[in-house]
């Protein structure tokens, strides 16, 4: 079994320098993918795990573009006609992958390509930023970060673009890090009300329609990253 992450172990000159890396979970093999002079981040894994789909700024684009690679990081590949995105999400079917873009619509919005590149569909269509979207495990809905409630809340929609749905913000808190349920019927995240970026945090989970809400830490430290038990 293997792990994908991002790493700036490879600096270059002033520029901090990002490649995508696979590691054993053994901690052993660990084998640079990417090996790029610019920003390599967000890798996802298509649900075989021969391929992983990335972002880039390799070529100078200021926003970055959506590439693949095989997993041993040979033939890699741009998609959607080198395509401006970031934050690439393969579904669980391996069918598509939802990314979010700014430069299209002059706004960050998310879009839907399938897995060869092909069919570039605009799913939101908001004047507010629309990012970091997330598949449920059906790979029928997708949950994602907007900012169209004032501040950082967090929305469910079909896999088309249909029915938005709110799904959480508490007052002038922020949302992140929704995590479906291996049933995909809720939805974990964290909410965080401290004037820096991701502190006081505590964690929520909430059912994909926006009932149910529960608070299931309230400390003052900070509780980030929930990680739901794999189904048995």
């Amino acid at each position: 079994m293997f792990l994908c992450l991002c790493g700036d172990r490879s600096g270059c000159g002033r520029r901090p320098r990002y490649d995508i890396y696979v590691v054993n979970v053994g901690g052993t093999a660990l084998t640079n993918l990417t090996n790029s002079p610019g920003y390599d981040t967000f890798p996802s894994w298509s649900p075989d795990s021969r391929f992983v789909a990335f972002d880039s700024d390799r070529g100078g684009d200021v926003w970055g573009r959506i590439h693949i690679a095989r997993a041993d990081g040979s033939g890699l590949v741009d998609r959607a006609d080198n395509p401006r995105g970031s934050e690439s999400a393969w579904a669980p079917d391996g069918r598509h992958i939802a990314f979010s873009d700014p430069s299209r619509s002059g706004y960050w919005d998310i879009y839907l390509m399938a897995s060869d590149g092909s069919r570039v569909v605009r799913l939101t269509y908001h004047p507010a930023y629309d990012a970091f979207p997330i598949w449920s495990p059906d790979s029928k809905r997708i949950a994602f970060r907007s900012e169209r409630s004032s501040d950082l809340g967090l929305f469910v929609m079909n896999a088309d673009g249909s029915r938005v749905t709110f799904l959480a913000k508490i007052g002038q808190a922020d949302a992140y890090a929704p995590t479906w349920s291996p049933d995909g019927q809720r939805i974990a995240f964290e909410i965080c009300s401290g004037s820096s970026w991701r502190t006081e945090c505590d964690i929520y989970v909430a059912n994909v329609d926006g009932s149910g809400l529960i608070n299931l830490t309230n400390h003052p430290a900070n509780d980030f990253a929930p990680a739901w038990e794999p189904a048995p």
